[in-house]
Order: structure tokens, then C-alpha cells, then sequence
């Protein structure tokens, strides 16, 4: 049996991994996306799953948040 191709997003980030996004205003709030997932700032960070793109675009263009860059 042939193995899948994996596309160039694919082999970055593993399915179920978190990238954690840091607050630059707040240390608790929820924000409520289009689609009435809530996500929860706890400690001036919040973390999302690497496989929901909806939270990733609607975090990426928030200015109040910054991406943090994943540990070695």
C-alpha cells in the first residue's frame, strides 16, 4: 500500500499539537470566535490546537497577540 503524500503544512505541525499565542494586554479574558467556539486566556496565554484553522487565522490577526515560537 502506497503511503500518503504529507503537503509542506503537514510536516511542520503534527495533528494535536498546541501553538501558544501570549496576550499583550490581559492575564484572563474569553474571546468568542465567529463560529461561538470560546477560547480562554489563563495566565496571559492561550493555546490551540495546530489542526484548528479557524482559532489559528482568527489569533494571527489579532495586534493584541503574539505567537509564541515553539521550544527545541
Amino acid at each position: 500500500m502506497a503511503k500518503p503524500v504529507k503537503g509542506p503544512d503537514e510536516t511542520k505541525k503534527a495533528v494535536g499539537e498546541t501553538i501558544t499565542f501570549v496576550d499583550q494586554d490581559y492575564e484572563r479574558r474569553k474571546l468568542f470566535l465567529p463560529n461561538w467556539v470560546v477560547l480562554e486566556v489563563v495566565r496571559g496565554v492561550v493555546h490551540i490546537r495546530s489542526d484548528n484553522q479557524l482559532a489559528l487565522d482568527y489569533m494571527r490577526n489579532r495586534p493584541d497577540f503574539k505567537e509564541q515560537e515553539p521550544s527545541p
